[in-house]
């Protein structure tokens, strides 16, 4: 950290960046310690935690891909039926190209 001095007392050397705010912060003004870092103010500390809380929330619900997947498979089934029923047992003209080409 390049040397600078704490944003509340001017005159102290900044031992620390808040994790939240990035702003320098001296001994004394060192309010909580986490694993993520050093936090300047409770209300730097709540705003991760809350971050964190919606990030989680987000990993959580992550289904998409695999909702989407599962449908394309889904969708793709239905083709390959229409195409066996329609073009091989009914002998309908339009299918009846594909029903050879994939079966």
């Amino acid at each position: 950290m390049p040397e600078r001095n704490c944003v509340r007392h001017h005159d102290r050397p900044a031992v620390a960046q808040c994790f939240q705010c990035h702003r320098p912060i001296c001994e004394e003004c060192r309010f909580k310690e986490a694993r993520a870092g050093v936090f300047c103010s409770q209300e730097c500390y709540d705003q991760h935690v809350a971050y964190v809380g919606r990030k989680q929330a987000v990993i959580k619900q992550g289904g998409g891909l695999k909702s989407m997947v599962i449908g394309l498979v889904f969708l793709a089934a239905i083709v390959l039926a229409a195409v066996y029923i329609g073009g091989g047992k009914m002998n309908l003209p339009i299918l009846n190209k594909l029903y050879k080409m994939i079966f």
